[in-house]
């Protein structure tokens, strides 16, 4: 009778395991289906950020979709190398960066899987991915070249001579990310090496005080700026690769390339990418390039000692009467909503302001420093100026922006500045 109830109490026992058992493989199903239905909402928000080509995004969704899965899936390799070919240009200069150390990963990790599991590769998708790893073989051995390995070293060693020879007779042996290193040269030298002038200016401002937007008398010494936005050339010079929404190059209707507009002005940055930049500049310059402060940019912006206190009521039937940097007529000075197309235009298209700086209104918002500090907060970033999708309200000296310091948009670049000696 004891050994009858013991052996109901182990059969109850094991019903229960089972069940329990059986329960968790439920909910463990379900909870892989919630996961596999919720991957693949990122996928497809990841396919629309691309065809919106706001490529960080893309990384965003996709890196989202793989933790969902708990693996790497050809659908997000896919789309992950079409991304980071497109911000790196390697036809056209880039790939000197860890963006290229990344799609040289994701190229092998895509092919070794296509070469097992050809049968689930769509044939259009694995000539795409087969284009870019042509691409991607022709960059890696620009890279390795003899005499551009040469010029980088004259770089670093401050040999800007040396450094253009090197880059040149790598340029002429077909290597196009040298071409852009001479770029770089170029700006830091403040000539092509051909005796013409190359327009890197920073405007001296004195300092003085001035009344911010809240009529708060601010006290700003003196300091040097930008004479323009930077601009894309320079930034994938120093690193190798163009997040711009509006990039600088030029194709025909079926897609050849033309040519580059050169001096647009970078965008899709945040602040980390903005402090990388700032440091690489530094490190190649020796000199210490910075953000200017908000209280920097709006004296400047009002244009420093020498403003005139213009006020224009903006040109396209603006009624208000507002307060701009440079000139009267809106249509002068700067590039914002009503006039311009919806895209960035090239850095300097319009009239400057009292100090000789352009696009202090307009074309993309700047981002600043902290009030008082050289360097943005970590967690914020304050933007002013307005930008080629702002109303007029946004182009006044004294209206900010603040924003995430990770966020990314296609009307916010950013300026340099540096202490005067």
């Amino acid at each position: 009778m004891i050994n009858m109830e013991s052996k109901i109490k182990n059969q109850k026992s094991k019903m229960r395991t089972v069940i329990v058992f059986i329960a968790l493989l439920f909910c463990g199903a379900a909870l892989y289906a919630q996961n596999d239905m919720r991957a693949r909402i990122e996928l497809e928000d990841a396919e629309k950020a691309y065809s919106e080509r706001e490529f960080f995004k893309v990384f965003d969704h996709l890196d989202k979709a793989q933790e969902l899965l708990g693996r790497w899936s050809h659908q997000i390799g896919y789309l992950r190398i079409l991304a980071l070919d497109q911000i790196l240009l390697l036809n056209y200069g880039g790939g000197d960066c860890a963006y290229f150390v990344q799609l040289q990963s994701e190229l092998k990790q895509y092919m070794d899987y296509a070469n097992q599991n050809s049968d689930r590769i769509e044939r259009d998708k694995f000539r795409e991915i087969y284009a870019v790893e042509e691409k991607a073989a022709k960059t890696d051995a620009w890279l390795k070249m003899p005499e551009f390995i040469e010029g980088g070293k004259a770089l670093k060693n401050k040999d800007y001579a040396a450094a253009l020879d090197w880059y040149k007779k790598a340029g002429n042996a077909g290597n196009i990310i040298a071409l852009k290193k001479i770029e770089l040269v170029e700006f830091l030298t403040g000539n092509d090496g051909e005796g013409r002038p190359v327009d890197n200016s920073m405007v001296f401002v004195q300092g003085g005080t001035f009344k911010d937007s809240k009529d708060k008398d601010v006290i700003v010494g003196n300091f040097n700026i930008g004479k323009y936005e930077v601009i894309q050339v320079l930034w994938y010079a120093v690193m190798g690769y163009d997040p711009s929404y509006n990039n600088g190059f030029i194709y025909d209707k079926t897609g050849n390339f033309r040519g580059r507009l050169g001096t647009l002005p970078v965008e899709m940055v945040n602040m980390n990418d903005v402090l990388i930049f700032l440091r690489e500049l530094n490190t190649i310059s020796e000199k210490n390039y910075r953000l200017p402060t908000e209280a920097e940019w709006e004296y400047a912006a009002r244009g420093g000692n020498k403003s005139q206190n213009y006020r224009y009521s903006g040109s396209n039937n603006v009624d208000d009467i507002a307060k701009y940097s440079g000139s009267n007529n809106a249509d002068d000075v700067e590039l914002y909503h009503n006039d311009s197309n919806k895209k960035t235009n090239p850095v300097g298209s319009r009239k400057p302001n009292e100090l000789g700086l352009y696009d202090m209104s307009g074309n993309v918002f700047e981002i600043c420093g902290t009030y008082d500090e050289p360097i943005a907060d970590k967690s914020r970033r304050t933007e002013f100026g307005g930008s080629f999708e702002s109303r007029e309200l946004f182009c006044r000296p004294g209206i900010a922006m603040d924003n995430s310091a990770l966020w990314r948009s296609k009307s916010s670049g950013f300026r340099l500045a540096c202490d005067a000696k």
